[in-house]
């Protein structure tokens, strides 16, 4: 992600890595084929070599338990509308990308792969991106190594006002409430300063908000529900003296959750959180 790669020190990646997959579902399977070029009797051990080497240099849950096959974006009523823009020439930056497979998507669906970008921590996540969709030739997307506390950092120096979408997926939670306060700042920065300009995303969240910073050893840094989103907007708007009209809904999990992600649902009523955030 584009923030501390740091895990605490209790972090147990052997809990977020699942067995290999055996099927791929749709999407992500079309993409495979139709996008990537990959032969339809390799796609699954292809997807299953390409996962070990990126849990290698970056042991994300997200890696480990095979979510960037669940390509998140286009579920989002909005999606039509930000395929349009970028499409009309709106430039789009995926903050936290990991393997850019929500980039791979658009550009499956018709968005000018020159006008998005991806930022993250390291560039080894970058190359195996390209490595899983068979598209270094091809692909014209920047990405941005950068840290998005870095006042010195690419992001930050080359990019002020550059971008009209942001996304961010499972980003936000790694952070606590002052850091995603400060994350909301940074991420103004880098819309353009006018109405229309969006940050949308998903994190994973609780039906009753955090208190304040969870206990040392989480992997989770403050958890959101509807309200406690609805609040640190409020909060930020008012300190950047800039409107911002949000849209935020919990859901479930879905039953195809792993066996962790289930069994923090039953013990801590984990709740996915999807968000859109609009300047007025």
């Amino acid at each position: 992600m584009a923030g501390s790669s740091g895990f605490p020190s209790s972090y147990d990646p052997s809990k977020y890595y699942d067995p290999e997959i055996q099927t791929v579902h749709e999407p992500a399977r079309v993409i495979f084929e139709e996008y990537s070029k990959i032969p339809n009797e390799r796609i699954v051990s292809h997807i299953n070599e390409t996962r070990k080497r990126a849990f290698a240099v970056t042991p994300y849950p997200c890696i480990g338990l095979f979510r960037f096959l669940e390509l998140d974006l286009h579920r989002m009523s909005i999606y039509p509308e930000i395929l349009e823009r970028i499409k009309s020439g709106d430039k789009f930056l995926d903050l936290g990308c990991a393997l850019g497979q929500e980039l791979r998507h658009l550009v499956y669906d018709g968005a000018p792969s020159t006008n998005l970008y991806g930022c993250d921590l390291t560039p080894d996540l970058f190359n195996v991106g390209y490595d899983l969709f068979n598209d270094r030739a091809t692909l014209q997307s920047q990405f941005i190594i950068s840290d998005i506390f870095n006042n010195n950092s690419e992001l930050v120096t080359n990019f002020i006002g550059h971008f009209s979408i942001i996304n961010t997926m499972s980003f936000f939670h790694l952070f606590t409430w002052n850091q995603q306060i400060v994350i909301a700042k940074r991420i103004i920065t880098l819309l353009r300063p006018q109405p229309g300009s969006l940050l949308v995303g998903r994190q994973v969240g609780k039906v009753r908000h955090s208190e304040g910073p969870e206990p040392e050893g989480s992997l989770i840094g403050y958890y959101h529900n509807e309200e406690s989103w609805k609040s640190m907007w409020r909060v930020v708007g008012r300190e950047t003296r800039t409107r911002w009209a949000v849209d935020v809904v919990g859901e479930k999990w879905g039953e195809t959750a792993s066996e962790e992600i289930l069994r923090l649902v039953r013990e801590q009523g984990q709740i996915k959180i999807r968000f859109v955030v609009r300047r007025e």
